[in-house]
């Protein structure tokens, strides 16, 4: 897909139902487990993932999708993930993150280019 259509998406690009459960077929969660999407999209992914025990959370910045994630995880809020969540170290056991893959407007650091750099640096601290 050209750039222009992947930006008017917002990059929204969701993971296949397959990749979905042979991740899920991968994984396995303690009772009461935290896991995040940064980028939940619709919630469709995590919640497919987690188990029924998993406490899920979501971060979407399309108000759209995120409305409907508010109806597939435990709690999804609208906003923009980069900017505005303040998450703290070591919260979750589990970080699904599939971002935006693109060059960023505007880089947090001058060595980020590149937006999926930013969301990786920015979330590895959750787990």
């Amino acid at each position: 897909m050209a750039r222009l259509a992947s930006q008017a998406k917002a990059g929204f690009y969701p993971t296949p139902d397959s990749v979905c459960e042979l991740i899920k077929s991968k994984l396995s969660f303690e009772k009461d487990a935290r896991a995040l999407d940064p980028c939940c999209g619709k919630g469709r992914s995590l919640s497919r993932l987690a188990s029924p025990h998993t406490i899920t959370y979501g971060v979407e910045l399309d108000h759209q999708r995120a409305t409907e994630a508010k109806t597939r995880l435990f709690k999804a809020v609208w906003g923009d993930a980069l900017t505005e969540a303040r998450i703290s170290s070591q919260a979750f056991g589990l970080l699904y993150l599939n971002p935006p893959y693109d060059t960023a407007i505007n880089a947090i650091h001058t060595d980020d280019k590149r937006l999926e750099h930013q969301f990786l640096r920015s979330y590895s601290r959750t787990l």
